[in-house]
Formats: C-alpha cells, structure tokens, sequence
C-alpha cells in the first residue's frame, strides 16, 4: 500500500535539493567574505597563513611574566596562530575591555605572517 504524503511528485527530492544549494551557497559566500575579512569562523576558507606572535604586557613598567600573560588571556604569550592574526588581537581586546577598564596596562602584540616582516599592534584606551 502506498502511503500518500500530501505532498506533489517530486517535492522532496526538489526540497533535498534545494536545501543543498543553499547551503553551498552559503558556503561560497562565506568562503568569499574570508579571503577580504579577518573572521573565517563561519566557511571552509583555509587557514592559510601561519602567524608567529609574541604578546608583551608592562605594568608600570615592568614585564609581565609569560604565565602571569598566558593566564591572563588564556592562550600562549609566545606561539603560531594559523588563523588570521584577528584572532589573537580580538582575546586581548575582549579581556582588556572587560577586565582593565582604566587601561592602566600597556599591551603589544608583534607578528610575522608567513615569515614577513614584523608588524605590531598596540592596546590604546
């Protein structure tokens, strides 16, 4: 016996269809916006540079210890990041935003992408 589903002949196999176009679709627009933004959390864009950083830390001063750093943002004070270098910017900026809202530490982030030349960044209030 067969089962009518209420459906018309071929709306399933148009819907399945349908529903894999737009995902790819949306893929390639992901896929699209990686190449000209820094955030690549939502495509399959590949994480093709290999970022060396150092973050550096002063208070008043004085140079924070590389754990006091780590534990601070909870990633390596010194390491590779194969994302964009975005990534590691963005934990400094969210913590020091929510936990250092006077500003009275100075911040530096260094990096090489891909062995290129050193560029910085520094946290300003």
């Amino acid at each position: 016996m067969k089962r009518w589903s209420g459906l018309p002949p071929g709306f399933r196999t148009s819907a399945r269809v349908g529903a894999a176009l737009a995902l790819l679709g949306f893929q390639l627009v992901m896929m699209t916006r990686a190449r000209f933004d820094d955030a690549r959390y939502f495509s399959w864009a590949p994480h093709d540079s290999q970022n060396e950083y150092v973050i550096e830390v002063l208070s008043e001063g004085r140079r924070l210890s590389d754990e006091v750093v780590e534990a601070r943002y909870r990633i390596p004070p010194r390491g590779v990041d194969p994302r964009a270098i975005a990534h590691v910017i963005r934990l400094v900026q969210q913590y020091e935003a929510e936990n250092d809202p006077d500003g009275s530490l100075e911040v530096k982030v260094r990096w090489r992408t891909n062995g290129g030349p050193e560029r910085s960044w520094r946290h300003v209030r």
